[in-house]
């Protein structure tokens, strides 16, 4: 049974598959290694350094200056295409510290071993390994009314794979409007999904929920053989912040001709934009990016140099490249939340002030110890709703929250664990009947004195809400 569409025959060129970097450190004019490492720190007899380069591996260096994978992924990250060396991408680093110096965009007394550390550890070390296992990990995703063999597809999009089971079950992460028949008003009853490199073997699935307000369904796969047989990989989430000009790699079934791989870069970390999803405009917190997308992209993945899904493509602005991803912390939240219920409508918790936050000052940090830049937003409470888990505990409209702790875990403006007017809500979209919330505020009295509480509840099966 084949796809009932027109097959062209085209080059798609993946461009985002980078050259790895393969570093070369070289001599300078007459001097030894061992005379450049005295001339920049290194104190001892010849013998004792050369020693010293036998305390760790190169690998080990390379995982402990921020590369992770295993050392055959990391060998493989030295090559360049077809296993041979990229001698085009040869730096001299050494050169490259001195005209850092002499530029004076490093500190007087900042060593070469510093230098190598911070070179190490800001280059690009993706390996195409990355890349192929995160192409068996996205599909493509077709929706039809009927199950007739004869039957053509009616929307295309993309999804990516978050569990498989032994027996070929399977559970696919997609958009909700890529599930949503915009003209019965209803689900598609029926789908067919393709792997990578596998055009004409369909894996049936069938809608099994989702959450309009967030943009994300489930598709269900039972007992299907292709996907058993296959070489279909589990997506990794990824669930740390993205940082601004960090480098992202989008899969998806582009303009419908096939799952294709492009590179861009996170252009904001998260902004609130308005899409129109399932007929209803609604609000969404969106990572930013300008990787290539198009129609067809929507429910693929959006992943990091290291292969880690930091998103779910689902929209962008025409004729630009602003495009949009859920962030992988709410994707995970909500997938599990459905999958758990196994319905068409999932339980979420409130406690009666997530959607009642205001961020009233948000001032831009560059984090110099990091090279990044962080978002420190005063969140003020706007309103508390009745008989919530917070309308009797003390915590007062105009109240500001400065801190946040769930489940022992701390979210600030100082933290690794940034707080956002959002963290609270994405929190509880993944919240279980146990959890424990402390929110501290400032609050300012009528004197002008300021005095900080807090409040700490804990999450019953009692307080939640239904969302479709």
């Amino acid at each position: 049974m084949k796809k009932n569409r027109l097959k062209t025959l085209i080059s798609i060129m993946l461009f985002a598959f980078v050259l790895p970097l393969c570093l070369v450190l070289t001599s300078c004019g007459s001097q030894s290694a061992y005379e450049i490492a005295v001339k920049n720190g290194f104190t001892g007899t010849e013998q004792e350094w050369l020693l010293s380069l036998r305390g760790e591996s190169a690998y080990e260096i390379a995982v402990k200056n921020g590369f992770t994978g295993t050392e055959q992924e990391w060998l493989l990250s030295l090559q360049g295409q077809n296993g041979k060396d990229a001698e085009t991408q040869n730096i001299d680093t050494y050169q490259a510290y001195l005209s850092a110096k002499e530029n004076e965009e490093i500190d007087e007394n900042y060593t070469y071993l510093d230098f190598l550390s911070r070179f190490f550890a800001n280059s690009s070390i993706t390996s195409g390994s990355y890349l192929n296992k995160n192409l068996m990990s996205v599909v493509e995703v077709y929706g039809y009314t009927s199950n007739s063999p004869y039957a053509n597809y009616l929307n295309a999009g993309s999804g990516i794979i978050y569990r498989i089971d032994d027996n070929g079950d399977a559970y696919i992460i997609t958009n909700y409007h890529v599930t949503y028949n915009s003209s019965s008003r209803n689900m598609y009853p029926y789908f067919k999904l393709y792997l990578f490199g596998q055009p004409d073997i369909e894996i049936e699935a069938t809608y099994l929920g989702g959450i309009r307000s967030y943009d994300i369904a489930i598709l269900k796969v039972e007992g299907s053989e292709a996907l058993k047989n296959s070489n279909a990989q589990v997506v990794d989430f990824s669930l740390q912040n993205v940082s601004l000009g960090q480098t992202c790699y989008a899969i998806g079934n582009t303009s419908e001709y096939g799952l294709t791989v492009t590179q861009g870069i996170i252009s904001v970390e998260r902004e609130t934009i308005s899409m129109n999803v399932g007929g209803v405009s609604s609000y969404y917190s969106e990572i930013r990016h300008d990787s290539y997308i198009y129609h067809g992209n929507s429910g693929g993945g959006l992943f990091d140099e290291y292969g880690k899904l930091i998103g779910l493509t689902n929209g962008g602005r025409e004729g630009t490249l602003m495009n949009y991803a859920i962030p992988a912390n709410v994707v995970k939240a909500v997938a599990e939340n459905i999958v758990s219920s196994g319905e068409s409508s999932v339980t979420i918790y409130s406690t009666g002030i997530e959607d009642n936050l205001e961020t009233t000052n948000s001032l831009t940090i560059y984090d110099s110890g990091t090279s990044t830049i962080k978002i420190s937003e005063t969140i003020v409470i706007t309103s508390i709703d009745e008989e919530s888990l917070l309308s009797n505990s003390g915590l007062e409209v105009g109240d500001k929250i400065i801190k946040l702790e769930y489940n022992g875990i701390v979210y600030d403006n100082y933290q690794n664990y940034l707080l956002r007017n959002y963290t609270l809500k994405e929190l509880l979209l993944a919240g279980e009947s146990g959890d424990q919330i402390k929110i501290f505020v400032s609050r300012e009295s009528e004197s002008g004195e300021t005095q900080n509480v807090s409040y700490e509840t804990i999450l019953s099966d009692y307080f939640t809400k239904i969302l479709k």
